[in-house]
């Protein structure tokens, strides 16, 4: 059965598997940003305070943890087109859930990327923030998510004209995804391509994508008291 046509933002689509490459784990300590998204050098924080959520500062809102646009190793520009908590009962497996619960951490701040400039159907990036009480908490959580949960974590979708992000329904397609501890956070993203495009060759673009979106989204891009 073919696939339907999908358009600009919209995609909603759950993830299964296919690869799980091996997470990077980087340490940006600024709180700038460069005015396509990107981290750069500025007024350094002291990251022991995103250790616990009685020391953190950061709000759990979309500007504090998802900047709003960046740009990947190929010069490609995505920018944020929906963004916002959501319960984490949407977010991944049951089992994931039932974890996160129990932590005490009930939301998620989604958002959603889409890839600007491309004469072919542009990739979606779906970011998930998972805010723990500590980082030997999210240490535990990361090693589910990284395990057996890697491929059903949601991603998420966003309308056309509506800035919220939506749980999608499964579909096939190739994508990439990553997985990344930052603190007290615990950080996914899943990149696909929003004609549901299979094929290896896409690994370096969704890739590129994922990657960039995993190193860019949490605590560092709020800037403020």
């Amino acid at each position: 059965m073919a696939a339907p046509t999908v358009t600009h933002a919209v995609l909603r689509t759950a993830a299964t598997a296919l690869r799980a490459p091996t997470p990077a784990d980087g340490a940006t300590s600024t709180n700038s940003r460069t005015p396509a998204g990107n981290p750069r050098e500025g007024r350094a924080v002291d990251e022991r305070l995103w250790n616990r959520s009685t020391s953190d500062p950061t709000p759990f809102t979309a500007d504090a943890l998802l900047p709003a646009r960046f740009v990947n190793d190929f010069n490609t520009e995505y920018v944020r087109v929906a963004a916002g908590p959501r319960p984490c009962a949407e977010a991944g497996p049951d089992n994931l859930v039932t974890v996160l619960a129990g932590h005490g951490c009930i939301e998620v701040m989604a958002g959603v990327y889409l890839e600007q400039g491309s004469s072919n159907p542009p990739i979606l990036v779906s970011v998930s923030v998972f805010p723990l009480p500590d980082d030997a908490t999210a240490a535990n959580v990361y090693d589910l998510v990284q395990g057996e949960a890697y491929w059903r974590m949601t991603i998420w979708s966003a309308d056309d004209g509506d800035d919220t992000p939506r749980p999608g329904a499964p579909i096939s397609g190739y994508r990439w995804g990553h997985n990344r501890r930052r603190h007290r956070y615990l950080i996914c993203t899943r990149a696909v391509r929003t004609d549901r495009a299979t094929g290896d060759w896409l690994e370096p673009w969704l890739r590129a994508a994922s990657g960039r979106a995993h190193a860019i989204c949490g605590p560092q891009n709020h800037h403020g008291d």
